[in-house]
């Protein structure tokens, strides 16, 4: 499984990573803003292999996580891609936008990292399909 973590903190950047490793997924890529996102996933549009999933912050630099959901549920290439909200935000309506936006699953960010790697798994090995309600 092919991962794609869009993170510009330092400490959760890596706390992703090590969970990531731990349940064995080790083809992970990794940028810090929203704008190196989007060009990424156009490049591999192209010239491929695309991620099997996206683990997304909201707050990010230059282009935000919610534009990086915008644009890949724009894209009939990418809807079926999963893309999972990793986000310190705990408002009912921010997570429900979200939803709404087409994220796969939003998990909200803990400093337990047992905590995370069991939502991970979950939302990563799941058959759970993105919706599309953006039009």
């Amino acid at each position: 499984m092919f991962v794609l973590v869009i993170e510009d903190t330092v400490q959760d950047r890596t706390i992703v990573e090590d969970v990531l490793e731990n349940i064995g997924i080790t083809d992970v890529k990794t940028v810090i803003d929203g704008g190196h996102a989007i060009e990424l996933l156009s490049e591999r549009l192209s010239s491929g292999p695309l991620p099997d999933a996206v683990l997304l912050d909201l707050n990010l630099p230059l282009v935000s996580g919610h534009e990086v959901l915008r644009f890949c549920r724009k894209n009939a290439q990418l809807k079926g891609m999963k893309v999972i909200v990793l986000s310190r935000l705990s408002s009912e309506n921010e997570i429900q936008v979200c939803y709404y936006m087409g994220a796969t699953r939003y998990i909200q960010k803990t400093s337990d990292p047992s905590h995370l790697q069991r939502e991970l798994q979950s939302a990563l090995f799941s058959d759970a399909s993105p919706v599309d309600k953006v039009g």
